[in-house]
């Protein structure tokens, strides 16, 4: 085994091992036996005593072999552990950067969201307004819509109606040509029938003086011309009066007509009226459409010429150092943090748009309220990079961070003030606090 069993240690992982000195008082015990046995049994014994020794001294130095590896593998997963324990603090301490970074962009994103909700607060009455001069524009739309439908439906109507009465027109006008033409040809047959019966008669008159001439009975010849003459009146008669009803119907058949014309003149009249209607309603609400967008439109030129014409009329610095007042006094934080938010809203460009910035992180760190603080101080380095207060805001937010149980945070924001601005009041003040977190 290569292993002596001097070098056995007396105790390994809580068992007790027979050392060199134990064994000498096991073989002593052993000799004062040995000379009571016979010198068979004594060899027999030796061997017995040289083979148990040679097992136990073997399996002393397994047992030894044993607890070293396991001391060894215990070794190895305590390395194991201690190395797993650092990537855990290693990995614990960017979980909490990340977690410090989530919960700064939360409160960044809260402070962002409650921004949007006041300016939306602020133009809810404008929206508002709006609101109610679109509803009340779609309800006379709408009912706008519904009249020139039934305008339409009407016209609709109407045009049947028309339609219908000239379909009417067209076949009395028919029947009546036809009538007239009737009565044309009864007119031109009794005119025939009158000049015929006159021509008979003139016949019969000639007839007449003829006999006359020749007959020496002027009676008879009297009373035969006094009978042509009344069978003459009375064709004449009866012509007369088949005249004036064929001139009646015809004048019935006209006065039809003229009572046909008047009806759709009205009818035409009517629905020129109503399609004048139709127009001036249009009108009245292309007019309507215009008014309320021109409304809409000033509305809407008004609120976006608010911001112009506030800075026209505020002076800027005196707005900023009331604001800075209010934070400076600590008589009124929130007053101070609102007159600042709007002197960066009006005057978003101004040189001192970093300083308000500032003065409301110092107003929250001034409140206590850190993580807040933290949150403000970070938008002057964002958001002006460029500005004299950046210097100031890192150590600000440094000791916010502090503050807040951060300290590794806070050393390294400290640790950029120094680097990045040297010979500064800032990176002096940064130093000192240093100092004072040792």
């Amino acid at each position: 085994m290569g292993t002596d069993l001097k070098s056995v240690p007396t105790q390994v992982m809580g068992f007790k091992i027979i050392t060199k000195n134990k064994t000498f008082l096991l073989l002593s015990a052993l000799l004062l036996l040995y000379g009571c046995v016979p010198p068979a049994e004594q060899e027999a014994m030796q061997k017995d005593i040289a083979s148990i020794r040679e097992e136990f001294g073997k399996k002393n130095i397994t047992l030894y072999n044993d607890v070293e590896g396991v001391r060894t593998r215990q070794d190895k997963t305590e390395k194991s552990l201690s190395e797993i324990r650092g990537e855990v603090e290693l990995h614990t301490g960017k979980i909490s950067s990340i977690i410090e970074d989530f919960k700064t962009q939360q409160s960044k994103v809260e402070n962002d969201i409650a921004d949007i909700r006041k300016e939306v607060g602020t133009h809810s009455q404008v929206i508002n307004t709006i609101n109610g001069i679109l509803e009340d524009f779609k309800a006379r739309h709408d009912k706008t819509d519904k009249e020139i439908a039934g305008i339409k439906k009407d016209i609709d109507l109407q045009n049947k109606l028309v339609a219908q009465v000239a379909d009417e027109l067209r076949r009395e006008k028919a029947v009546i040509f036809n009538s007239l033409d009737e009565i044309k040809i009864k007119m031109s047959h009794l005119e025939g029938r009158f000049d015929e019966s006159k021509f008979d008669a003139q016949k019969a008159k000639d007839s007449i003086e003829s006999v006359q001439a020749k007959s020496a009975d002027k009676k008879e010849t009297l009373d035969k011309f006094a009978a042509i003459q009344t069978t003459l009146a009375s064709m004449e008669k009866r012509m007369s009066s088949d005249k004036k009803e064929l001139i009646d119907e015809y004048t019935a058949v006209q006065n039809a007509i003229q009572t046909k014309w008047t009806a759709l003149e009205r009818q035409l009249s009517a629905q020129n009226e109503k399609v004048k209607t139709i127009e001036e309603k249009a009108s009245l609400l292309e007019n309507d459409i215009k008014q309320q967008k021109e409304s809409i439109t000033n509305i809407l030129e008004k609120e976006s010429k608010k911001p112009a014409a506030m800075s026209e009329q505020i002076d800027p610095k005196t707005l900023y150092e009331e604001g800075r007042k209010y934070v400076m006094e600590e008589k009124g934080f929130n007053k101070g943090i609102e007159i600042l938010r709007n002197f960066i809203k009006i005057f978003p460009e101004h040189e001192l748009a970093d300083n308000a910035q500032y003065w409301i992180g110092e107003a929250y760190d001034r409140q206590k309220d850190y993580e807040r603080a933290v949150l403000e101080y970070n938008e002057v380095i964002k958001r002006y990079p460029k500005g004299n207060k950046v210097p100031a805001a890192m150590v600000k937010q440094g000791m916010a961070f502090y503050k807040l149980g951060n300290k590794e945070e806070a050393k390294i924001l400290l640790e950029r003030v120094k680097s990045k601005y040297p010979d500064t009041d800032e990176a002096s003040l940064a130093n000192k606090k240093l100092e004072e977190m040792k």
